[in-house]
């Protein structure tokens, strides 16, 4: 019951057409800061872990506030491919998060990054890991963190 009511307490889920199948993401909708532009005019590919980043935490956040409980996460893994270039503009970016696997301690988020004219300009993963408070070792994800995740688990 409690799990019942923490998916229905989860925003809205948009629904994305990949491969013919149509799958549950988040979206979170970032705007760009003039600063994240580099000497090439274009969105330096650092600030794309960092819109990455930011989208994972609304994410995140969402969750906890559908009755996950508190989690002490850190990335293991990040891994970008990096379609096109981002340029300025005063309309956010749009980045749609997924989960593409849940294991026993971590969880494999994934990405695709659209520009504000919605052309895909990135795809990502990460992994990211449930540690215990001294941060000296994985612990299992709680049950409910799972049964949220789950939501957004793209599977086949």
């Amino acid at each position: 019951a409690n799990e019942a009511r923490a998916a229905a307490a989860l925003p809205p889920t948009p629904m994305r057409q990949v491969a013919g199948r149509t799958h549950p993401v988040f979206r979170a909708e970032i705007a760009l800061r003039w600063s994240d532009i580099d000497a090439m005019s274009h969105v330096n590919n650092v600030v794309y872990l960092q819109l990455l980043e930011e989208a994972r935490v609304q994410f995140l956040r969402a969750l906890h506030a559908a009755g996950s409980p508190p989690v002490q996460l850190v990335v293991g893994r990040n891994e970008v491919d990096y379609l096109r270039p981002l340029h300025y503009d005063t309309k956010p970016v749009a980045v749609n998060v997924w989960v593409e696997r849940i294991g026993r301690a971590s969880f494999t988020a994934a990405y695709e990054m659209l520009s504000p004219d919605d052309l895909l300009v990135a795809q990502a993963k990460t992994v990211v890991v449930a540690v215990n408070e001294q941060g000296t070792g994985s612990e299992p994800l709680p049950q409910t963190t799972r049964l949220l995740l789950q939501r957004y688990l793209w599977t086949g």
